[in-house]
């Protein structure tokens, strides 16, 4: 990394210095020092330097050109004496070249491939973090990357975002906004009713929003006709009808650690996922892994900080978590059978085998 940067301040120094016809290799050499010797990096020799060059020209295509300055010129960039001494070298000015680019040449209409490569890639990383709070202002630099470098079809090609806003940009917009404004939002949402179904109509204050299974959820206080739902989850999804902003109500603050600091009061230490029923208790979950590959899938990104390997046999591994039992722990199991099997507690075990059961029964009717 550290001679990556080194070539980069000295290619830097070269663009800035040939564009300006400063003068020679010689001159371009002591520049390249005083340079280095700013950032505490060792001197290079002129050999180093010609080769830069010569990659430049053969490689990357720059137009560099060599030629005699006039006496007017050699006079006009300070050389009173025809021996110059450098640190390197001492020198007949009269005899040495001048650098430049060929005329109508400009360094910024001319992004190199390797350079394009490396913004990709760039854009590539934070592509990731669209849509997240704090990160507003990569909208504005896509929007213009888009429309002077095109990078849209390359980074399409080599990422696939996991984030499904389709539809839903604006609704999304909104609560992030209200969050940062504290701003109380006015939803219409489609719910189910028994097999129906039916619009209903909230208050919500927004809090805090969280990304898990490529879906965001918004946690807040819901403010119903008959009660106060405290922590209310809202999905931001397709059954999202509409969202405004109420003029008589008063803004409510949910206070709970989404934070993670301290530990102790963390509102997600000791649940999968994003539902946390605050008057349930953490279990011990076992977990038997009967597929190892399955397991090393999995144990190199565990779903929880709990997760520890209690016991490990030649046909099984058994894992350890302190957890509530979340419908969202019940779909990690779902999302790894066959090959996992529930050990404790046995309120977790009979109920994951009763919906194996079920859906067993699916397929044996056929």
């Amino acid at each position: 990394m550290k001679s990556k940067r080194i070539k980069y301040l000295r290619e830097n120094l070269i663009h800035s210095f040939i564009l300006n016809q400063n003068g020679s290799k010689h001159d371009l050499l002591s520049r390249t020092n005083e340079l280095l010797s700013e950032y505490n990096y060792s001197n290079i020799g002129l050999r180093t330097l010609e080769k830069h060059i010569k990659e430049l020209k053969e490689i990357h295509g720059y137009p560099i050109e060599s030629f005699i300055p006039s006496k007017e010129e050699l006079l006009s960039k300070g050389y009173n004496n025809n021996i110059v001494d450098y640190p390197h070298r001492r020198v007949d000015i009269r005899k040495v070249r001048f650098l430049r680019y060929s005329e109508g040449f400009n360094t910024q209409d001319n992004l190199r491939i390797d350079e394009r490569e490396k913004i990709d890639e760039a854009f590539i990383i934070l592509s990731r973090f669209i849509g997240r709070p704090g990160w507003e202002w990569l909208d504005d630099v896509f929007d213009f990357s888009q429309s002077t470098l095109d990078l849209s079809p390359l980074i399409n090609q080599k990422i696939s975002f996991e984030e499904n806003l389709a539809g839903m940009r604006t609704y999304f917009s909104k609560v992030k906004d209200a969050i940062g404004n504290n701003n109380v939002l006015g939803i219409q949402r489609k719910v189910f009713r028994g097999s129906k179904h039916v619009n209903q109509t909230f208050c919500f204050h927004p809090s805090y929003l969280k990304l898990w299974k490529n879906k965001w959820y918004t946690f807040g206080i819901g403010e119903f006709e008959n009660k106060i739902i405290n922590p209310y989850i809202l999905p931001i999804d397709k059954y999202l009808i509409k969202i405004d902003y109420p003029r008589d109500k008063v803004y409510k603050k949910l206070d709970y650690n989404f934070i993670g600091e301290p530990i102790s009061t963390y509102f997600f230490k000791d649940i999968i996922g994003v539902t946390n029923n605050l008057k349930s208790k953490s279990e011990k979950i076992i977990l038997r892994f009967h597929s190892k590959e399955k397991f090393r899938r999995i144990d190199s990104k565990p779903p929880h900080e709990s997760w520890e390997i209690v016991n490990e046999e030649k046909s099984f591994i058994d894992i350890l978590m302190t957890l509530k039992v979340n419908a969202e722990l019940r779909n990690f199991i779902y999302e790894n059978s066959p090959g996992i099997e529930v050990i404790k507690p046995n309120s977790l075990r009979n109920r994951i085998k009763k919906d194996l059961e079920t859906a067993l029964n699916y397929y044996a009717n056929i």
